[in-house]
């Protein structure tokens, strides 16, 4: 359907009586359908130094984000340095609301460490593929990791330190806290518990497949993503386990929140058949004032993976769609795109899944096809049209 490419804006002024410069197919479907496209995902870093640098179109700040990241892991890894060495302890954690809680012995040097104030950073890194790409300089790994800077403080409240033993447990199997025996006194007064604020906390996420040089994707060697997970097999009872008990679900039916919330490491549901500019827009340098949050929005809410990075300039592309954001002094409200894709109707169901609240579906005529489609802003400013073929013939009134 590349005829589309070049719909007239003049055809959309005369069939909704909208006359004047047309900024975009969406701006004046905008009053008409009330779109409010907003979608405030990435947020703003707590601190200079909790900033994501090194691509910095992967990082995200929205606790939302962190709390489904911690939450699906197992392990942190704890940084602190005493007497002028440092240290990384590997050790279990748990997340009530927006704390993340460390235990351990009262011996433990890094418990005591941090019980007395010295700063510290956590980690949690979740693999979820391996990226094969061309040549051996752009291999990578898509991954989501949560960095969390700050100082602990210890739990003393009996009822506190008992909700965050609980938490430790179900952070690694939901529900297990309500069939195990509850800790003793002693065992509680035996536990040091540390309190570590995600006030001071970023997010990394790589999805999508490899990046390579443009010139190798002429190469025939196989590139593409190898989709890891991690799989619980069948329990083996304890030797000593009273006669006549089984596994209860959670055990034979182990599952972490991840399986189900975690960002795919295949492609989306919906094929982009190609991208085409609205106007005089030019798709490869769509204008946006700040790249770095802009490129996130498309990565993680579009679907696009980026393809080439320059000064001032990302090159994106998910399936044969192709758009590039640039920090080229224009006005982003002057922009505007076409989408074809393969089923509109389920990508608009995506998008507004994604906390989008694009327009309603209507159908269009152009060179002699009806096209199915609906119309979307991204919270940078450019507008969106994304559209289907549906047949052949004048759009139904």
């Amino acid at each position: 359907m590349h005829d589309i490419a070049a719909y007239p804006q003049r055809a959309a002024r005369s069939r909704y009586g909208y006359d004047g410069q047309c900024r975009s197919w969406y701006c004046m479907l905008w009053a008409m359908h009330s779109v409010r496209g907003e979608y405030h995902m990435h947020q703003e870093p707590a601190s200079p130094r909790s900033t994501v640098r090194r691509h910095a179109e992967r990082g995200n700040y929205d606790p939302a984000v962190l709390r489904a990241i911690l939450d699906d892991g197992f392990v942190c890894h704890v940084g602190f340095v005493v007497d002028g060495q440092p240290y990384v302890i590997p050790t279990g954690y748990a997340r009530i609301d927006d704390v993340l809680y460390l235990h351990g012995s009262p011996a433990s040097r890094m418990l005591r460490s941090l019980r007395e104030g010295v700063p510290v950073c956590v980690t949690v890194t979740l693999l979820d593929a391996l990226v094969l790409a061309r040549s051996t300089y752009h291999h990578s790994l898509n991954y989501r990791s949560v960095v969390v800077l700050g100082r602990a403080t210890e739990v003393t409240d009996h009822d506190a330190k008992v909700r965050a033993m609980d938490a430790l447990v179900e952070q690694i199997v939901p529900g297990r806290s309500r069939d195990a025996r509850r800790p003793s006194d002693g065992e509680i007064k035996g536990t040091l518990i540390l309190a570590v604020p995600l006030s001071e906390a970023s997010a990394k996420v790589r999805t999508g497949p490899p990046i390579d040089a443009e010139a190798d994707y002429a190469l025939p060697i196989w590139a593409g993503v190898v989709p890891l997970r991690l799989a619980a097999g069948s329990p083996i009872d304890d030797p000593r386990l009273q006669p006549g008990l089984t596994p209860p679900e959670y055990a034979t039916a182990y599952r972490r929140p991840g399986e189900v919330s975690q960002p795919p490491t295949s492609l989306p549901r919906v094929t982009f058949h190609g991208a085409f500019p609205i106007g005089d827009t030019d798709i490869l340098t769509l204008p946006v004032r700040e790249l770095g949050p802009a490129a996130c929005y498309y990565i993680h809410v579009l679907g696009f993976s980026v393809v080439e990075r320059t000064p001032g300039t990302i090159l994106l592309q998910r399936d044969a769609a192709r758009i590039g954001l640039a920090t080229n002094g224009k006005d982003p409200e002057q922009a505007s795109c076409y989408f074809s894709v393969s089923d509109v109707a389920l990508l608009r169901e995506e998008l507004a899944e994604k906390g989008i609240e694009p327009s309603v579906l209507r159908e269009e005529e152009h060179g002699g096809k009806r096209h199915l489609v609906f119309f979307a802003r991204e919270p940078y400013g450019v507008c969106f049209c994304f559209g289907q073929v549906v047949a052949s013939g004048p759009a139904s009134e």
